[in-house]
């Protein structure tokens, strides 16, 4: 890889948050890397998946970017999210934007590792809570 003249600078590594259980982790990392059986996912797999539409709304295909930050029912929760942490309102155009958005909101030291946190068990949150096929 380093003899190669390939260009690795897009390349992310995902963040582990200390605080948070091990599987909150490993769901963000591999939701990161789109490796999440999302129904999207699973029909490119050619695995027979009756509806590919979003549990939550029925508005999109469910795919890891549409269900943690288009989806309204994700919104809804990033808003209140925001609103009890008193930040500023999260809005994120793809997960990747969520794993980041702890760097631009304003907080600093501890408040900014908690809100890091607080963001993967949200997304963890959803995957439980109707996101997974």
């Amino acid at each position: 890889m380093l003899q190669t003249d390939l260009d690795f600078s897009q390349s992310s590594v995902f963040e582990w948050c200390k605080w948070i259980p091990k599987k909150c982790n490993i769901f963000g990392w591999r939701a990161e890397m789109g490796r999440i059986p999302t129904a999207a996912a699973l029909s490119r797999r050619n695995i027979h998946i009756p509806d590919v539409s979003c549990p939550l709304c029925g508005d999109a295909d469910e795919t890891v970017d549409h269900l943690f930050s288009g989806c309204i029912v994700s919104s809804v929760l990033w808003h209140r999210i925001s609103t009890w942490c008193k930040i500023q309102n999260l809005f994120a155009f793809s997960f990747k934007d969520l794993l980041e958005a702890h760097n631009y909101v304003g907080l600093t030291g501890k408040s900014k590792d908690i809100f890091y946190g607080i963001v993967i068990i949200g997304c963890w949150s959803i995957w439980e809570g109707g996101g997974q096929s």
